[in-house]
């Protein structure tokens, strides 16, 4: 059996499914142990309610001592209501209560959060790294032309044989682009895919390579700018180069302009400088535009923000950039399919929605304002509460029909003021 919930590595294979898909395994493998991250908040609510029940008891001893002197009958009283009416739970579902119904909201607009605490570390954001390829490009809109030799149907067929195998955003806008020829896929033998380099196999009995002019063995000295260039290899008979102009996403530059005054902003890519000039039309002369990556080469760039007291989101197609996405205090895959992912990120959103990234930010930091307004209503609550039990005017009776009220009042208050900010965004 093959289980669902892993990324096929090399050519493609034919599967018969036998279980219905809500028994995938897309969950589990996410939540591996490997990927495992502590909850710093959720730590944090622990120490306050540890503390908080050490000091609870304290006060109702001293409650206890002090009606010891001046009214025995009152001992048991008050020493039952502060016990009663003290409520940690209120603290305790502050949170979960806040950043689930916010991921609720998000997961509509389809940006699929791992877990409560992305939430939580998109607070303090203040740099975002864009992979271009498949990120601020569209690929299905991408300009393609052949230079070189004219394709035969046939080298039509085996170049589309091989992209096939891929799912590389280069490799499927050239795999749409052959599609109208092609009537049926040869079968691949041997296929390599080498990351930020190119695609090799054996299609039937003929060797193809397709990929980077180093990966190829060419030197290729006209390198114009304004397109990426994939070349290809058929045999030993170097057949010439697709000239892939990308298609920005419709209304990235509304959104870069939305994000250039609130965080630092960088641009990786693993092709050449080709699109560099049209990368500054949108984000500017002043963000970082770094090109010709290798996978290892994006998680150094983030490793050496973060050395720089930077926060850093990381939004990749998932791919090349999973070290990078590891690595990032945040990594989001951004995907045209949001069931094509990888295990190192901590959310995935669709590709329509990214130009809507600054008002997803903007809510999860509001988020923080509800958790700590619901803090407040808690502890003015507990106030209230210890101070009637400790001078004797409630009864435990009372205290005990009190207690319950704060935990509704909180979750009452998160849920509510949850929804009203995504209002006012126009989430909902």
């Amino acid at each position: 059996y093959i289980y669902a919930g892993g990324r096929q590595v090399g050519s493609t294979i034919q599967l018969q499914i036998k279980k219905a898909v809500s028994q995938s395994y897309l969950t589990q493998l996410w939540n591996n142990e490997t990927f495992g991250e502590e909850n710093a908040y959720d730590s944090l609510i622990d120490k306050i309610s540890k503390y908080f029940t050490i000091v609870v008891l304290l006060i109702a001893l001293v409650s206890a001592g002090y009606w010891y002197v001046a009214d025995p009958s009152h001992i048991l009283n008050a020493f039952t209501a502060v016990l009663i009416v003290a409520c940690p739970c209120a603290l305790s579902l502050a949170t979960p209560f806040t950043l689930g119904s916010a991921m609720t909201i998000l997961g509509k607009h389809k940006l699929y959060l791992k877990h409560m605490n992305v939430l939580e570390k998109l607070w303090t954001i203040n740099s975002i790294v864009f992979d271009k390829t498949g990120t601020l490009t569209k690929n299905e809109e991408a300009k393609i032309e052949f230079a070189g030799n004219d394709l035969s149907l046939i080298d039509k067929t085996l170049i589309a044989s091989l992209v096939a195998h891929s799912t590389h955003p280069l490799s499927r806008a050239i795999s749409n682009h052959l599609a109208t020829d092609i009537e049926k896929l040869n079968n691949v033998y041997n296929f390599k895919e080498q990351e930020g380099k190119g695609l090799s196999g054996m299609v039937e009995t003929i060797s193809i390579k397709i990929g980077s002019s180093h990966f190829l063995g060419i030197d290729d000295t006209n390198q114009d700018t304004g397109s990426s260039k994939i070349y290809v290899k058929i045999g030993d008979d170097y057949k010439g180069y697709f000239s892939v102009q990308s298609s920005y996403r419709k209304g990235l530059k509304g959104l870069i302009e939305r994000l250039k005054n609130l965080f630092g902003l960088s641009v990786l890519s693993g092709d050449n400088a080709s699109e560099h000039d049209n990368l500054t039309s949108f984000f500017g002369r002043n963000t970082d535009f770094v090109f010709n990556q290798k996978p290892e080469q994006k998680l150094s760039y983030i490793a050496n923000l973060q050395s720089k007291d930077s926060q850093v989101l990381m939004l990749g197609d998932g791919l090349n950039d999973a070290g990078a996405l590891k690595r990032a205090d945040v990594g989001i895959a951004v995907s045209e399919d949001v069931t094509a992912f990888t295990p190192a990120c901590d959310a995935i959103l669709c590709g329509k929605s990214l130009t809507f990234l600054d008002k997803y930010l903007r809510f999860a930091k509001q988020t923080k304002t509800v958790i700590l307004i619901s803090f407040g209503i808690s502890f003015l609550y507990n106030f209230v509460g210890l101070s009637l039990a400790v001078t004797g005017q409630i009864t435990p009776l009372f205290a005990a029909i009190l207690m319950p009220l704060s935990s509704i009042t909180v979750v009452a208050f998160a849920t509510f003021a949850v929804r009203f900010m995504a209002y006012r965004l126009k989430l909902v």
